[in-house]
């Protein structure tokens, strides 16, 4: 499930956050999101990351593991920050 949307507004939906995360642990359920910006603040981030230091943004990247060794990726080592599933090479 991937989910994306816009706030409510204050509305409740009258579940709690432990009643969903529960059941999405015990269905074995994984959600997706994304996070939305305005306009200026999607380019002031992208300014921001394009005069960042590509050698400490290539560390935030601990692991690529292939398609294939997806099961591996999911598992956390001590010094991970950022692990891909890669499909392609870059």
């Amino acid at each position: 499930m991937c989910l994306t949307g816009v706030g409510t507004g204050g509305r409740t939906t009258g579940f709690s956050a432990a009643d969903v995360a529960a059941t999405m642990v015990l269905r074995n359920n994984v959600v997706v999101g994304s996070v939305n910006a305005n306009k200026r603040h999607w380019y002031r981030a992208s300014e921001v990351l394009a005069r960042a230091d590509r050698t400490w943004l290539s560390r935030l990247i601990t692991r690529r593991e292939p398609p294939e060794r997806f099961l591996p990726a999911l598992h956390r080592d001590p010094d991970d920050i950022k692990v891909i599933v890669e499909f392609a090479g870059v």
